[in-house]
């Protein structure tokens, strides 16, 4: 099974994207890491572009449920191409948790009060 290393040449519904994650997560957790981050920059951003959506009147003559669909499927893909590029969001994520995760060990490897 082939991996693709770059998340913008993914279409934003793709299936098997999950399973992918998952198994670049046993393979190699900090690529893994860094891909889901992208992945949840991407849900950020749907979301925030959903809601500025939202926010604008909808009562034109070209608005429909077919538009609406169409508009949400490329919010979506958006979305995905800006993550992929990234809004800052992934970088911070990643910072955050590779440094929660750096210091966990050294922690424990510290003596404590009740031990000496």
């Amino acid at each position: 099974m082939k991996i693709s290393a770059d998340t913008n040449t993914q279409l934003a519904i793709d299936a098997q994207a999950l399973g992918n994650l998952r198994l670049k997560a046993k393979q190699s957790p900090d690529k893994a890491l860094r891909q889901a981050a992208q992945q949840f920059e991407a849900v950020f951003t749907n979301m925030m572009l959903k809601s500025m959506r939202d926010a604008t009147p909808q009562n034109g003559i070209l608005d429909s449920d077919q538009t609406k669909m169409f508009t949400s499927l490329l919010d979506q893909q958006l979305s995905q191409n800006m993550a992929t590029h990234g809004i800052g969001l992934a970088d911070l994520m990643v910072k955050q948790l590779t440094q929660g995760h750096a210091a966990a060990p050294t922690d424990a490897a510290a003596p404590t009060k009740e031990s000496r």
